[in-house]
């Protein structure tokens, strides 16, 4: 798994919490640039994805993953955000397999993450 957020406390609190969690291994990523680097060089089985960064947004993230021949092209990605507007969901919906509106519970968390990865389309992998 792989969460990012451009906090780097919410990306090493939801990572440990992920971590503590049997058979999930989660790394962070607190920057865009970051995220799209460990997205080109390794497949996750799922994506936690804040949408407001400083200099980029979230949507850059997903054109990444999206894009033809990416190796996250089918991976689950869970947006988290605490700043979502109508037209920011109308972008991404196609794109993502659900949205978590901070703050939210660890246990919402998890059983979403269950989901995403247990669905027949989520990737394989970390």
């Amino acid at each position: 798994m792989l969460v990012v957020d451009d906090d780097p406390v919410i990306c090493d609190m939801l990572t440990e919490y992920i971590n503590r969690e049997p058979g999930f291994k989660a790394v962070s990523a607190s920057k865009v640039t970051e995220a799209i680097t460990k997205l080109e060089v390794q497949k996750f089985d799922c994506v936690l994805l804040d949408m407001r960064f400083e200099y980029r947004s979230g949507e850059q993230v997903i054109e990444t993953m999206r894009a033809e021949h990416a190796r996250n092209l089918t991976t689950p990605i869970i947006v988290i955000s605490g700043f979502l507007d109508a037209a920011l969901v109308l972008r991404v919906r196609k794109s993502v397999k659900s949205i978590l509106v901070k703050p939210f519970q660890n246990s919402v968390m998890m059983a979403r993450i269950r989901e995403a990865v247990e669905a027949p389309s989520a990737g394989a992998s970390t």
